[in-house]
């Protein structure tokens, strides 16, 4: 047993051979020759590596692709040690011996799971934060609990598959939209309105656009909520920015224009009238108050002119 069946059955030809001359002596010359052949034949015996060969041939063959370093490592010292013991093998059992020890290195190769780990730990924290939808986190906790049973018992395929089905929970992982629909709501209201300021409206206008533009990034990638919170503090701000323009002619603020308003500059002329809306009262928009703010009210309101605003940040 582990010797070439070649070279074993061409020994036990020369026993054979030999005994016969054994049994039926002709010669001395003939003996020696016998002594000869037969000890050329024990000579001849060649320890059988095919099988050592072949199991080389497998581990060569091995997509260590998702193994540690550590392991891969040590299969390729092992295969290079093997080869040496196939080319020039010392005994039946060394040879043995070297099949066990190459079999223990492929079969202590370590499936990599570091990567995976290390997602495990970052969808947990995002599963932990808060601002995120209830079903969106329920399908990342899913995905986390199936990667972790991976991970007891790894292969490379389910490594490599958890890793794409967790990183796609975490990109599906959906913030909490609510507030920034209710502000982009609110500020289109407000940029219907007239008596706010261009200037004003434009700024609430960008934040509108920055805050739908991150919406449609919640449908198509993920979108942190910190930067919905980001986006909703913007709006509200431009809202809260929105500069206010007075109604051009209503000199007493009682927020529409008539004749008493006209009335109201004359008595402020004639100082009848202490105090005044002077950006509202100045409705030919000169700079100044006089009798011909007056008279453009009066024109205004027989021409049945549209109610116009003045803005403070427009002047």
């Amino acid at each position: 047993t582990g010797y070439t069946a070649g070279s074993v059955q061409a020994l036990a030809d020369a026993i054979k051979a030999a005994e016969a001359v054994v049994a039926d002596p002709q010669s001395q010359d003939q003996v020696d020759a016998e002594v000869k052949a037969l000890q050329a034949a024990m000579d001849a015996v060649e320890i059988d590596v095919s099988a050592l060969g072949a199991l080389i041939e497998t581990a060569e063959a091995m997509d260590t692709t998702g193994y540690t370093a550590g392991s891969v490592q040590a299969l390729a010292d092992a295969i290079a040690h093997a080869k040496t013991v196939a080319e020039a093998p010392e005994s039946v059992q060394a040879v043995a011996d070297e099949i066990t020890a190459l079999q223990a290195a492929i079969d202590g190769l370590v499936v990599d799971t570091a990567e995976l780990k290390a997602l495990i730990a970052e969808a947990k924290e995002l599963a932990a934060k808060e601002g995120y939808t209830e079903e969106s986190i329920a399908a990342l906790n899913a995905a986390i609990a199936a990667a972790e049973a991976v991970v007891e018992n790894p292969t490379v395929e389910d490594v490599k598959a958890q890793l794409e089905a967790l990183k796609a929970a975490m990109d599906a992982v959906k913030p909490d939209t609510t507030a920034l629909e209710a502000a982009i709501a609110a500020a289109e209201e407000k940029l219907a309105d007239d008596k706010y300021s261009p200037t004003s409206k434009a700024a609430l206008q960008a934040a509108v656009d920055a805050g739908e533009e991150l919406l449609a990034k919640v449908e198509t990638e993920f979108v942190s909520y910190e930067d919905v919170v980001a986006a909703t503090d913007a709006i509200n701000t431009a809202i809260d920015n929105l500069v206010e323009g007075v109604l051009l002619g209503d000199a007493n603020d009682d927020d529409k224009v008539n004749i008493d308003d006209a009335t109201y500059i004359q008595n402020f002329l004639v100082k009848l009238e202490d105090v005044i809306n002077e950006l509202a009262a100045d409705v030919n928009k000169d700079g100044k108050l006089t009798v011909m703010d007056t008279t453009m009210i009066q024109v205004r309101l027989a021409t049945g002119a549209e109610d116009e605003y003045v803005f403070p940040d427009e002047i």
